[in-house]
């Protein structure tokens, strides 16, 4: 029970709870919960959680139909005619230096981390306005719940800094190994300038069922989702302790 944190170490939520339990004195003396109590607790409680969820489910949702139709749409990603355009505004062809390739690669891989972080923002940002809607409604679990809900939101302060560091490194990454694989691709094309028809050919192909383009676009959706997915659970979490708090001790 409770969200896993590591701030110098694994800090539970339940144990923080527990132990500050234990230290009063009259803990021992509390009346265990009848069946009416958990019962009235659950009418709450549950269809509380079920909201919840909801809602983490559509933003994933949400943030899934972001990545449909990546190369068209209202923010279209770069395709192959502006990729065999980059090609030659940075010199990379007929003939290609690593300098020029390289140009050409930051030209492109700027629109592919701008989508994702514009994808993760966003749900992050949903994730926030539920964990604010989520805050009052705890309270009505009772005291121990609005206990969980105050030490969730401390630590949850106290890592944002931190996650926000961490996401801006990857999204640095994310750029680097792009343009690590554009070049090597860009190294292996047949010879010619960039409306050669070979050439053309090739640069499609990147962008093919099986290209590394589309899978890259690929990995990067996924990433979106896992990230989004932990974040959430943290939210999942901090719902599920604070129901069982208020089921074992008749809260409502």
């Amino acid at each position: 029970m409770g969200s896993r944190f590591d701030i110098n170490g694994s800090i539970w939520l339940s144990d923080l709870l527990d132990s500050r339990a234990e230290s009063r004195e009259d803990s021992r003396d509390l009346p265990s919960p009848s069946a009416a109590d958990v019962d009235r607790m659950l009418d709450v409680a549950l269809p509380f959680r079920d909201r919840v969820t909801a809602r983490i489910r559509a933003v994933r949702r949400l943030t899934q139909r972001r990545y449909a139709n990546p190369f068209g749409g209202a923010s279209p990603l770069p395709g192959a005619p502006s990729t065999l355009a980059a090609l030659t505004r940075s010199g990379a062809r007929p003939k290609a230096t690593k300098k020029s390739a390289a140009l050409a690669a930051r030209a492109l891989s700027g629109a592919h981390t701008a989508r994702f972080e514009r994808a993760l923002k966003s749900a992050r940002a949903e994730l926030v306005f539920l964990r604010d809607d989520v805050g009052p409604e705890l309270h009505h679990l009772g005291p121990e719940a609005t206990e969980l809900e105050a030490i969730d939101g401390a630590l949850s302060r106290a890592l944002l800094v931190r996650s926000r560091e961490l996401t801006d490194s990857l999204f640095d990454k994310m750029e680097s190994a792009f343009e690590a694989t554009f070049v090597d691709r860009v190294f292996a094309l047949p010879p010619g300038p960039a409306d050669d028809p070979d050439v053309i050919a090739a640069v499609e192909a990147w962008y093919g069922p099986d290209g590394w383009v589309p899978a890259h676009v690929g990995d990067t959706e996924a990433l979106a989702l896992a990230l989004y997915d932990r974040d959430a659970e943290l939210i999942t979490q901090l719902v599920d302790a604070a129901c069982e708090l208020a089921a074992a001790t008749g809260n409502a």
